[in-house]
Order: C-alpha cells, then structure tokens, then sequence
C-alpha cells in the first residue's frame, strides 16, 4: 500500500511540472485522431479507414513530429510564453481599468473636486491603509513583547518592594534597640538606699545624658547612659549607667557603673532593678 502511495506521489510531482502537463496537452492536440479513436471507434468504423484494429491506427497515426517534436517545441513554447503572455494579460486589464477610473473622473470633472486632488486623495489613503494594515500584522507581536516585560517589571518591582521593606524594618528594629532617644524628658527616680530607706531624686534625661537636679536649680551631669537595649516585644529595657566624664572624681569606684533591668509598664513608667538588688522606679513627669 505504501508503494502503491509513493508511485502515486511520484506521478502527481511529474504531471505538475509546467513542462511535462504542456507536453501532454500539445501531444493530445498534434494527435487529436488518436483520441477520437479511442473514445468512438469500432470494428467497423476502423475496417472503413482502411486499419484492421486500434493499434495499427495509432501505428500509421504517430510519427516522430507529431508524437516527439511538434509537442515538446509546443510544450517548451507554451512554457516560456505563458507567463510572458499573463503578465500582459494583467497589464492590459490594469491599464484598461486606469483608464476607465480617468476616464470617469474626466467626465465628473467639474464636480467639487478635480481629478488631480481626488488622485491625491487616493495616494494618500492608500499609503495610509498600508501603513495601518503593518502595523496591525504586528500588534499581537507587540503585545506579547509589552506583557512580557510589563509582567518582568512588575516582579522586579515587588522583589525590590520587598527587600526594600525588609530594609527598612531591619532599621527600625535597630533604631527602636539602641535608640537612647525614648529616655528624653524629666522622671522621677524612686529606689532604695543600702539601709532599705526610701529616696527619690528628679533626673533630666536628653539624649543619653542623664542629669540630676539638684538644690537651688543644679544640674549635675553624673551618669551616661550606654549599651541599651530594648525588646519591644517583651517591653524588657536594660541599659548601664556609667558616670560621665565631668563628674568621674566625685564618685567612688562602686558607683561608677550602675546596670539597670527594667520593664516598661507604660510609656510613663518604667520598674525593674539597679545592680540586681536595689528596686527602682521611674515615672515620667
């Protein structure tokens, strides 16, 4: 079966040659008496021409001119003047239609606009339908491209977004840390002293400064306060009190550094321990 295809296919690529079809059309043309025997000759009708059967006709009939010569320069002829021959037919009709669009526009002349403009017009239009015939072919190209990096400019977008979110909440975190800031303004520190007596002072806390008024509207700048640190979540605050330097001769080594461990109650009021054993409070005034 698959032979019997392939001598099919090989038949069919022979007869569409221009050449080989021509060749055949002219050969049934120089040998029409063939054709006619073929399809309406009999017995009697070959014995009236004188020829005992089909193929002593043919014999007589088919001469190397007539079977080989004449149909092959006809074919070859056909084949080379065909196009030739359509091309003009294409010219002709173009021409005639040219002339028959002048010779319509010639007769409306005197309409409200003139053949040269209408002409004009009609240029014009048609460079503008091929342009608009472009660039719809490649809109759906465009399209796809635009989608496509649109759809990559979004993701890059949301990658930076989200780095960039990350970013900021990393230094938020770090700002809300180490931040000494929180501590800004006047508190009252109650605590103990060594012998469980009460006492309190009024501290002035700016920017790490941590200073004490004293008698008579004194300022005495005696601690810094350093290494804060504060969990925002557990609202845990820790932070050491080293005495600062303008002040480092008027205390004794054992007051030079204070640890304070707080908890902020509220944004007024902070309680834990100085040292890990004296209780102190702080509240906002």
């Amino acid at each position: 079966m698959e032979n019997f295809k392939d001598i099919l296919n090989n038949f069919k690529e022979r007869f569409s040659n221009p050449l080989v079809f021509s060749f055949v059309c002219s050969w049934l043309v120089f040998n029409w008496p063939i054709v006619i025997a073929l399809f309406w000759f009999d017995a009697v009708k070959f014995q009236e021409v004188h020829q005992q059967s089909i193929f002593q006709f043919i014999t007589n009939e088919v001469t190397a001119k007539s079977g080989v010569i004449y149909p092959f320069l006809a074919a070859l002829a056909y084949t080379g003047l065909a196009p030739i021959v359509r091309n003009y037919i294409k010219v002709f009709y173009s021409w005639c239609f040219k002339w028959g669009e002048k010779w319509n526009l010639a007769v409306i002349g005197g309409g409200m606009i003139s053949a040269k403009k209408y002409l004009q017009f009609k240029q014009d239009f048609d460079q503008r339908t091929e342009t608009l015939i472009s660039i719809i072919g490649h809109e759906d190209e465009k399209r796809e491209l635009y989608e496509s990096q649109l759809t990559e400019l979004l993701e890059l977008k949301k990658e930076l977004g989200f780095e960039k979110l990350k970013n900021q909440e990393h230094q938020e975190f770090m700002r809300e840390l180490r931040n000494v800031e929180m501590l800004n303004g006047r508190w009252k520190n109650t605590y103990q002293k060594e012998n469980g007596e009460p006492s309190s002072e009024t501290v002035t806390i700016e920017f790490g400064k941590y200073i004490i008024d004293g008698k008579f509207n004194e300022k005495e700048h005696k601690f810094d306060i350093r290494n804060l640190y504060y969990d925002k979540n557990n609202k845990d605050l820790v932070f050491v009190k080293a005495v600062s330097y303008e002040y480092k001769d008027k205390v004794g080594p054992s007051e030079r550094i204070n640890f304070n461990a707080l908890k902020f109650e509220s944004k007024d009021r902070m309680v834990g321990t100085e040292n890990g054993t004296t209780k102190i409070e702080y509240t906002r005034i």
